[in-house]
């Protein structure tokens, strides 16, 4: 593993997936990354906040751009704030900030993509409306493997747990694995689910994406549906569809 990368000057410098760098955090990019650069190159830097000083390890190098997570932050943001989950699981890339400096940096986000792609300039901030910190997820997208079921991690097919990024509402979080027990050893055949809600849970559907070849008894369904307390659910696989309301 290198420390330090070296290369020639100005883009001239080859990193590699394992290097360490040290590197200054300029601004935010659409996704959850920020931007900086080492040696001219630029550098989009996971778990960072701008204004930062961090240590970073390369993930992975594209073309023109190179992936990296920090690993150790040398000057931190005075809006860090501590995470005890990953930031890689879906929808964390901002976890570790301060929820005002949140919204700010999406301003940030949209008034350059004015800039970039619209060719504006927006007259002054960008007012992003706040939502509830915790469970502000209506609709949310699970893999299941081994009948467990969670978000990819950025970049993989590594499932995690989404409890813990608190995105989705308690009751989501209940019914998707009360979904899969009532499935019993239909279960096996899910590989997705989708959940959505209405805004105060008390409503809640599911399609269940089904693994090729694969199909579940209506009545399996309906019974799942009625263990895990929803209002409707569907299914398709490659061969079709059926669905059973609730």
């Amino acid at each position: 593993m290198n420390k330090t990368a070296r290369g020639g000057s100005g883009t001239g410098t080859t990193l590699k997936p394992g290097d360490l760098l040290a590197l200054t955090i300029e601004k935010p990019v659409p996704g959850g990354r920020m931007i900086a650069r080492h040696d001219g190159q630029v550098v989009l830097v996971a778990g960072a906040i701008p204004g930062e000083r961090v240590e970073a390890r390369i993930e992975r190098v594209e073309k023109r751009l190179a992936f990296a997570a920090v690993t150790t932050v040398i000057e931190p943001s005075a809006d860090r704030r501590d995470r005890s989950f990953d930031h890689a699981c879906g929808g964390c890339g901002y976890a570790h900030i301060a929820y005002e400096r949140q919204l700010a940096l999406k301003g940030e986000v949209i008034a350059d993509a004015f800039a970039r792609i619209g060719r504006t300039a927006v007259p002054g901030p960008v007012s992003v409306t706040a939502s509830p910190e915790q469970g502000y997820r209506m609709r949310a997208r699970l893999h299941v493997e081994d009948r467990r079921a969670g978000f990819f991690r950025e970049g993989t097919h590594q499932l995690c747990d989404p409890g813990p990024t608190g995105q989705l509402s308690e009751g989501a979080l209940a019914a998707v694995p009360a979904m899969l027990a009532a499935l019993g050893s239909g279960a096996g055949a899910v590989a997705a689910i989708e959940v959505s809600e209405n805004i105060d849970g008390r409503e809640r559907a599911m399609h269940l994406e089904l693994r090729s070849g694969d199909a579940l008894p209506p009545e399996a369904l309906a019974a799942a549906v009625a263990a895990a307390g929803l209002t409707g659910c569907s299914a398709r696989a490659s061969s079709g569809a059926f669905s059973q309301s609730g």
